[in-house]
C-alpha cells in the first residue's frame, strides 16, 4: 500500500517537485498565429448597406442635406421632398431595420504588427490612425485603446450559412459596453459608448481578418468613431 500511495503522490506535480503550468489565455494562441511579427499587405474593407439602400440613402440625404440614422431617431418618416418615393423609402428603412449590409472594398493598405508575447503594437499608417493607438496583450487575454482598455475576449462564430457579410468566420472578439445602449436609442440625454476587435479566420483560405469598431450613442443618434475590416494572409 505505502508503494503505492508514493506512486500517485508522484502523478501530481506539487508533491514531486514540478512547477505548475501557468493558464494560457484563450486568445494567446490565435494572436500569435494571426499577428505576427512583420508587415502584411492586407486588403481594407467598411460595412455599408448594399448598393440600392446605399444610393436611396445617398439620394435622401443629398435632397434633405440629414443624416438617415438621425432623421429615423426623431421619429420622423416619410415626408414630401425627401428625394425617395414613398416605396424607396420604406425600402430603405427595412434594410437600414434588418442591416442589410455588405462590405465595400477600399483597396491595399499595409498591416504591421510589433512586439513580443505579452504586448503587440499595431501599426497601420496614417490612414488607418487609430490603429496605430491599439495594443493587444496576448497573455492578458485583454486590448489597450484610446477609449479604454477591454479585459477578456469571448469566441465567435459564423457559419457558411448565416447572412453576415463576414460569414463563414471564427476567432474571438473584446467588447466594452459603458452606459445603456437601448435607453441611449430612446432617451434624449442618453449615451454610451462601445467598443469592439474582432480576430479570427474566414473561409477556406483561412485568412486573417482583424475588425475594429468604436461607436457611442448620444441622444439617440450613433457616431461611429472609426470601423474598419482588414483580411490578409499570413505566411
Amino acid at each position: 500500500m505505502r508503494r503505492v500511495l508514493l506512486i500517485l503522490a508522484c502523478v501530481l506535480p506539487p508533491a514531486c517537485g514540478g512547477e505548475e503550468v501557468a493558464p494560457t489565455s484563450p486568445s494567446a494562441a490565435l494572436i500569435a498565429a494571426l499577428c505576427p511579427p512583420g508587415a502584411w499587405t492586407a486588403t481594407e474593407y467598411r460595412f455599408g448597406l448594399a448598393d440600392r439602400a446605399a444610393l436611396l440613402q445617398d439620394r435622401f440625404e443629398e435632397a434633405t442635406d440629414e443624416d438617415f440614422g438621425a432623421w429615423l431617431s426623431e421619429g420622423r418618416g416619410y415626408e414630401d421632398g425627401v428625394g425617395l418615393t414613398e416605396d424607396e423609402f420604406r425600402f430603405l428603412l427595412r434594410a437600414w431595420e434588418e442591416r442589410k449590409q455588405t462590405i465595400l472594398n477600399f483597396g491595399e493598405v499595409v498591416i504591421e504588427f510589433a512586439g513580443n508575447e505579452e504586448l503587440v503594437r499595431v501599426i497601420a499608417g496614417s490612414s488607418l490612425a487609430t490603429l496605430n493607438e491599439l495594443e493587444l496583450l496576448p497573455s492578458a487575454d485583454a486590448i489597450r485603446t484610446p477609449w479604454g482598455e477591454v479585459q477578456g475576449s469571448v469566441a465567435l462564430r459564423f457559419p457558411s450559412s448565416q447572412d453576415h457579410p463576414l460569414a463563414p468566420f471564427e476567432g474571438r472578439v473584446w467588447l466594452l459596453e459603458e452606459g445603456d445602449w437601448d435607453a441611449a436609442e430612446h432617451a434624449p440625454d442618453g449615451t454610451a459608448k462601445r467598443i469592439e476587435l474582432w480576430i479570427g479566420r474566414r473561409g477556406p483560405t483561412h485568412e486573417a481578418v482583424f475588425y475594429f469598431r468604436v461607436s457611442s450613442r448620444r441622444s439617440g443618434v450613433t457616431y461611429v468613431h472609426d470601423e474598419v475590416v482588414l483580411r490578409y494572409l499570413v505566411a
